[in-house]
């Protein structure tokens, strides 16, 4: 007797990079995401050179926040994460803010 099991995604997961207004890495960041319609949230923290992965994340719109020693705080509302899928889309600073939290270019896995 042998038995299948097979799996069915639940979540999604986001992936960047988080650079200052010159393109440079900021490293230590802290990015926090907040599930609009829950409240739940989550953070990570930039590795050496930027790069962040928030995982296993339930599908629906998002706030993003990084913060950073010595930047202003960054901010976006309504960042989709859809179910089976790594986000990585674009997002920039306003005027106010000195950090911006980006794309990371992936040739194969993030």
């Amino acid at each position: 007797m042998s038995l299948k099991l097979e799996g069915q995604a639940v979540s999604g997961d986001l992936v960047g990079n988080v650079t200052d207004t010159t393109g440079a890495t900021v490293p230590d960041a802290t990015i926090t995401v907040t599930n609009i319609a829950t409240e739940v949230q989550t953070s990570v923290r930039s590795d050496r050179k930027g790069l962040y992965r928030l995982a296993n994340l339930l599908p629906g719109d998002y706030k993003i926040s990084a913060t950073a020693g010595g930047f202003a705080t960054f901010n976006i509302t309504n960042v989709p994460v859809v179910l089976n899928q790594t986000g990585n889309g674009e997002y920039y600073a306003d005027g106010r803010s000195s950090i911006h939290v980006g794309r990371r270019r992936c040739k194969h896995h993030c």
